[in-house]
């Protein structure tokens, strides 16, 4: 009888140990996708935020100015901003994001603050 009940109790055991570590794969599969989505809506942000400017700036007219500043980080990982052709584009881990903009701008967005400019209907970055 002694032999039976320690059997029972340990596969009563082992099998909550397999329950509780389906759980906890299933629950990190799921934290690392809604961390990816949490990071996918700041770069959008950030792009919606910095292609909304430069937009401004093409359309105000020459002599229009503007700020743009960038974080040093996006939910604590490093990035890289770029214009090219008339994108902007943040790339970060590996993966590339993109907004579409209404003009190509010349010169380079950094990290921090950056000033944009019309000047006679081409955007600047200076």
């Amino acid at each position: 009888m002694k032999g039976q009940g320690s059997v029972e109790f340990i596969m009563i055991l082992s099998i909550l140990l397999v329950m509780l570590a389906a759980i906890a794969v299933a629950s990190t599969a799921k934290t690392r996708d809604i961390n990816a989505y949490a990071f996918q809506r700041e770069v959008d942000s950030v792009l919606g935020y910095a292609g909304s400017k430069i937009n401004t700036a093409y359309l105000e007219g020459d002599g229009f100015e503007t700020n743009i500043t960038l974080p040093e980080r996006i939910m604590g990982f490093d990035y890289n901003v770029s214009v090219e052709d008339d994108y902007l584009v943040i790339n970060s881990s590996g993966m590339g994001y993109s907004k579409l903009l209404a003009t190509n701008v010349s010169g380079q967005l950094a990290k921090g603050l950056n000033v944009v400019r019309n000047e006679k209907g081409e955007v600047k970055v200076i």
